[in-house]
């Protein structure tokens, strides 16, 4: 009856442990969205409620930490089960990163909205955000839902980040020339909001590798192997 009981519970922290990622996930998406609103309507509301909010990113990303240390200790799990916690302790941290990045866009958006009468263009780091948001939730719900096929296809999605980052450096290069000093660190500014929006996408290629990590229990990081080569191999 003990066991049975025991492991009543262990399915339900489980599960809460599940919400609970899920609920940073979603917090750590809409800092993204808040950040780039700054830079879409030139207001600073969203980019300052995004730096306000990123304590509460960093609570979360703490208790769930424990919670995970509290279950290995408890319940000393084995097998998938031991995968799942030991990648979402990975996971939240990876988050946790993206939410400082959230914070970074949000401070360059203010710098710029405060040199408004030297506006760049922006409208390629927003077609970066919305790709990069679009890899992180599908990140996070291949994750979830325990999905290795799901995590390769979303991974192949950084490519597209990856180009349009490379674009704008070349771009970036060439508008500074023959620029006075205060429009080239407007151009420098928007190239540093490129950047972190290129790291967001590749943290949400680390989730998608972990992903497999946990369903495979491969791990596939720093290997030469294309994502081709892994389909076939996982098939």
């Amino acid at each position: 009856m003990y066991k049975e009981h025991a492991s009543r519970k262990f399915e339900q922290e489980l599960h809460s442990l599940r919400q609970k990622i899920l609920t940073l996930g979603d917090m750590v998406t809409n800092a993204i969205a808040q950040a780039c609103m700054s830079l879409e309507t030139w207001e600073e509301g969203p980019a300052l409620a995004t730096i306000a909010g990123d304590h509460q990113i960093n609570s979360l990303e703490v208790d769930i930490d424990e919670t995970c240390l509290t279950m290995i200790a408890l319940y000393q799990p084995a097998a998938t089960d031991l995968r799942f916690i030991t990648t979402a302790m990975k996971i939240i941290t990876t988050l946790e990163r993206i939410g400082d990045l959230a914070g970074n866009i949000s401070h360059y958006a203010l710098d710029l909205i405060a040199a408004l009468e030297d506006r760049v263009d922006l409208t390629l780091q927003l077609t970066m955000a919305a790709k990069a948001r679009e890899l992180l939730a599908a990140s996070l719900k291949a994750f979830v839902d325990w999905d290795a096929d799901l995590a390769l296809r979303t991974a192949r999605g950084d490519q597209a980040i990856d180009r349009l980052y490379k674009d704008y450096l070349l771009d970036a290069l060439k508008s500074m020339q023959g620029q006075d000093l205060r429009t080239m660190h407007n151009i420098m500014r928007a190239f540093m909001i490129s950047k972190f929006l290129e790291r967001i996408g590749d943290h949400a290629v680390h989730i998608c590798e972990m992903v497999v990590f946990m369903v495979k229990g491969r791990i596939i990081r720093h290997q030469k192997a294309t994502l081709d080569y892994l389909d076939e191999e996982f098939h």
